[in-house]
């Protein structure tokens, strides 16, 4: 298990999130949830063991778990495309008009 399937399973939980305001500044909000002590011992382990703030591993925690459940759920939605042969269908034709765009001789680097 690495390091960010470790920080998932320990901080299903927080206690503290960084939110963006409308006016673009980086503010902190406190928002007040339990943990287990585990949980908390193990935040503190991770913090003093990387030389992370136990902020910034809660952010990346849940910026991992944010992550791994949009591809989980691109991963349904393909999934159940894939069960219907008509919209598979549809999705590969239209893949293939898209595909034609890749021999027209344009840089992709440009």
């Amino acid at each position: 298990m690495d390091k960010q399937e470790n920080l998932k399973t320990y901080l299903s939980l927080y206690c503290i999130y960084k939110c963006s305001f409308l006016n673009g500044g980086d503010e902190y909000a406190e928002c007040h949830g339990r943990i287990s002590k585990g949980t908390r011992d193990t935040l503190r382990d991770l913090a003093v063991t990387s030389g992370e703030s136990m902020q910034t591993i809660i952010d990346r925690a849940i910026e991992g778990y944010r992550r791994q459940s949009f591809i989980e759920q691109a991963n349904k939605a393909y999934s159940a495309l894939r069960e219907n042969p008509e919209a598979w269908e549809t999705e590969l034709k239209e893949r293939r008009e898209w595909e034609v765009t890749l021999a027209d001789n344009q840089s992709v680097n440009k």
